[in-house]
């Protein structure tokens, strides 16, 4: 006997509106789950900070800024090709800095930029494309009058964020070297990405990334040839590293540790510990001889030079005032009260926790927004033929084998599994396969012998309790984050498996949505309580 043979009935309206709603869930989540974050401000990014002291002469010309886009600190050795370079960076001061997560690129570049973190700048992942609203070393250095040049092969990123402050820009390397030889004082950044690309196609434990960071040395050798480093300086650094599968964005040690090397004038050689990406904007401001950008938070590395003791304390300590000037401007435009005698690290602490609050405010204002949500979607549903067919124990038995498969499968639940956008669809529709084929599977075991009538109800109860529990993830995915990634609040982790969980939801809603569809078109339906009593009242009559 057909399955579907029933005759039509009163539930057909609703298995419509369902489908329907299972169709429009899976567009809303999969735009939302596979286009990441968007753009969502923090208060006060638009405030005009206090301007800096500038923290002492000038101690290079030229000052150059190599960013060597996906080299974790423990693979810089490796550009270290026999030659120029290699000499030079024996004479090198050596720090290793921290990425604060998530270590996106275009976060990492605003970071770099400016001395701003995160939660100053708001450039919190690489979906959010706009213009800086806080001061950057672009703008200082143009205000004092020394040219800016930057090189990079795809120079959108770098002009979204920095827009013409950046000066002459070209992607042609031989053009960046002839305009930096032109120039008697400079500030230019040249950014390679060979060694990301062959991270995100071969991981960080190939032999193809290795040869690309020997690659990226010879041509880093030839700014060195176009320099004298006796009065100029050559910076090198990166914006995040890659796990030996290839990608970036979470928190992994060998992402978030990246090389910070000084060679050139004034220049004391060695190891000189830990840094942060918030320091290199000042330390470029320092070198050069300029005020620092006016939203940083970092500090100039001074141990790497070769400054008095009385010098280097009084340059520390003008940078010292100015990051607390900017932090007690930042903090009157959020409405924090600080102490007097509170520290700069104090500071910041009570700065992140009026965030903290902010963002748990917007949490609950999304709460109000989803819960309408949820309560249409539970309407959707009879109670009766909710748990009918332990459809809520297959449910749970589907999810089960999701979290298995991607536990087998290792995928960590971080940023840096994903390489590319696309890859929250795939991973979602592949799961989503997964936990409607074990629904269908287990349902056919518990109902391969009960009637008709109870193995429709069993089945269609199993798909309307599906789209509700993705209704569910969605929601939960809304009052989280609110689709965004504005700050760094809650973790990346969690941020992630939100985001999977939507790709997840937007898969089964539309299994499922097709399902119902078909059903409630070709009006293959429950057979009502009075339908099914009229039949047999009328059999008895006959």
């Amino acid at each position: 006997m057909s399955l579907f043979r029933a005759p039509l009935a009163v539930s057909r309206l609703r298995l419509g509106a369902t489908a329907a709603l299972a169709f429009g869930l899976a567009g809303f989540s999969g735009v939302a789950g596979s286009g990441l974050p968007n753009t969502v401000e923090l208060p006060a990014y638009r405030f005009i900070a206090p301007a800096r002291p500038i923290l002492g002469p000038a101690l290079a010309e030229r000052v150059v800024l190599v960013v060597v886009d996906g080299l974790g600190a423990d693979h810089f050795s490796e550009i270290m090709v026999p030659g120029a370079l290699r000499e030079a960076l024996k004479r090198g001061a050596y720090f290793t800095s921290t990425v604060e997560p998530p270590s996106w690129s275009r976060t990492q570049y605003a970071t770099l930029g400016t001395g701003a973190g995160v939660l100053v700048h708001g450039i919190a992942s690489n979906a959010q494309k706009r213009e800086l609203t806080v001061d950057t070393i672009f703008a200082r250095a143009g205000d004092a009058g020394i040219a800016r040049i930057l090189y990079k092969p795809k120079i959108e990123w770098w002009l979204e964020q920095f827009g013409s402050a950046v000066g002459e820009h070209t992607p042609e390397l031989r053009i960046a070297l002839a305009a930096l030889r032109r120039e008697k004082r400079a500030l230019a950044v040249f950014h390679f990405l060979a060694v990301d690309d062959k991270g995100h196609d071969h991981g960080a434990a190939s032999r193809v990334y290795r040869a690309a960071i020997a690659d990226t040395g010879r041509r880093i050798e030839e700014i060195v040839r176009a320099l004298d480093l006796s009065r100029d300086l050559l910076l090198i650094t990166a914006d995040h590293g890659h796990t030996d599968r290839g990608g970036h964005g979470g928190d992994e040690r060998e992402v978030t540790r990246t090389p910070v090397v000084l060679v050139g004038a004034n220049v004391r050689p060695g190891d000189h510990g830990d840094s942060q990406p918030h320091d290199v904007a000042p330390t470029l401001a320092l070198a050069l001889g300029v005020e620092p950008p006016r939203a940083s938070v970092g500090r100039p590395l001074t141990s790497a030079f070769q400054l008095g003791d009385e010098d280097r304390a009084r340059r520390n300590a003008a940078a010292d005032e100015g990051v607390k000037a900017f932090v007690e401007t930042w903090a009157r435009e959020l409405g924090v009260t600080l102490q007097p005698d509170r520290s700069v690290p104090a500071m910041m602490g009570a700065v992140r926790a009026r965030l903290e609050v902010w963002a748990d405010a917007n949490i609950l204002s999304r709460l109000a927004v989803a819960l309408p949500f949820i309560v249409v979607f539970a309407l959707l549903l009879d109670p009766r033929r909710l748990f009918a067919g332990a459809a809520v124990g297959i449910g749970i038995l589907g999810a089960v084998v999701a979290v298995l498969t991607l536990a087998v499968s290792g995928l960590p639940a971080t940023f840096s599994a994903v390489r590319e956008r696309g890859d929250f669809i795939v991973v979602g529709v592949l799961i989503s396969t997964i936990v409607v084929g074990t629904q269908s599977g287990a349902w056919w075991v518990l109902n391969r012998r009960a009637d008709l009538a109870a193995r429709q109800r069993s089945l269609l109860s199993l798909g309307t309790a599906s789209v509700f529990f993705a209704a569910m993830a969605v929601a939960a995915a809304y009052i989280v984050q609110g689709f965004s990634i504005a700050i760094v609040y809650p973790a990346p982790t969690i941020i992630f498996s939100s985001l999977l969980a939507l790709s997840l939801a937007s898969g089964v809603s539309v299994l499922w949505g097709v399902a119902l569809a078909i059903v409630a078109i070709r009006g293959y339906a429950i057979p009502s309580r009075g339908a099914i009593a009229a039949e047999q009242s009328t059999g008895q009559t006959a």
